[in-house]
């Protein structure tokens, strides 16, 4: 078809060209509790069920943090600069670094300890800024913890405790509810293990002391080395209870503690929800509402223990 003068008019099928699809940008910042493949794979299966297909809908930008999380905030920054939709990062000292490199982003903080208690958002119910997330600490896991062991070894007179020191607010709570469950009959002793290179000193420490059990209040650096401690306490023959069951899966005694990995499905859930125009500020704090037990028969053999039938009877996995 002409125009008057002799110009072309393209039918209106070909004025009116799709547009293409847009990708959303997701950051990944490996570091804490999300400084593995298996989070991260937990994260992109759980986009899969979502619907999302990596380069159709999503394309994913991943960096890792080192064990210590020094170049976060420079990881973080780098995702700005890839200009990323949404950010996910693991655990609480990550969050916080992430939260003070960049501004205007969505922050989605998985495999956190109170991220209020932390200072990060404003409450639980409305965290009010650019940060929100999935806690994976309840309240009271640290008592839980010594609670599960003392009923394991219930004539337990010496004690150790091996923390991270009163790095958080969190960390210092659960110090307290510890000595709170612990009577003034047990002798207890507490070992700080801030590093990896820490993490042998403390157990040759923990050693002298000859503890009926040991006690560990998982942190990154103590998740990170889980292997290595299990070892340790097996090699030295000291019934030790950790906050995860990754812990037990890899040759550890017993644990009591939230789902590390279901914390990062969720996030996945709240980048979806994002990405389709939610706010992190309005997006409340998920806490646990189930702690696992955990426990690892092979390992209670190697120290000369057995469960109590009522321990086995509420444990969600046995290891072999």
């Amino acid at each position: 078809m002409l125009f008057a003068g002799g110009a072309l008019l393209a039918p209106s099928t070909l004025l009116a060209q799709p547009k293409a699809q847009k990708v959303a940008r997701i950051g990944w910042l490996g570091a804490g509790f999300g400084g593995s493949q298996r989070a991260l794979e937990t994260f992109r299966q759980r986009l899969r069920e979502l619907h999302y297909v990596e380069t159709r809908d999503v394309a994913l930008e991943v960096v890792w943090a080192d064990p210590e999380q020094t170049k976060v905030p420079a990881l973080a920054k780098e995702l700005a600069q890839r200009k990323v939709d949404v950010i996910v990062v693991g655990g609480t000292t990550g969050a916080k670094s992430t939260l003070s490199a960049v501004s205007g982003i969505p922050i989605v903080a998985a495999g956190a300890s109170d991220l209020a208690e932390a200072g990060l958002v404003k409450s639980i119910a409305r965290p009010g800024g650019d940060l929100t997330g999935i806690s994976v600490n309840s309240p009271d896991a640290g008592t839980k913890q010594t609670e599960l062991m003392r009923e394991i070894i219930p004539n337990a007179r010496r004690v150790a405790v091996l923390w991270q020191g009163p790095r958080t607010p969190f960390l210092e709570r659960q110090r307290k509810e510890v000595e709170a469950t612990l009577t003034s009959r047990l002798e207890l002793s507490w070992h700080t293990a801030r590093v990896r290179a820490d993490i042998a000193p403390a157990f040759a420490a923990i050693q002298i002391f000859r503890p009926e059990f040991l006690v560990v209040l998982t942190d990154p650096v103590a998740f990170s080395n889980r292997k290595e401690m299990a070892g340790y306490a097996a090699k030295a023959k000291i019934p030790a209870v950790y906050g995860f069951r990754e812990f037990v899966e890899d040759g550890g005694l017993a644990s009591y503690g939230a789902n590390i990995l279901q914390s990062f499905r969720l996030a996945a859930d709240y980048v979806d929800r994002i990405l389709k125009g939610a706010k992190p500020a309005d997006m409340p704090v998920q806490m646990p509402t189930k702690l696992e037990l955990a426990v690892n028969i092979s390992a209670a053999r190697a120290v000369g223990l057995s469960f109590p039938q009522a321990v086995l009877a509420r444990a969600d996995l046995i290891v072999p």
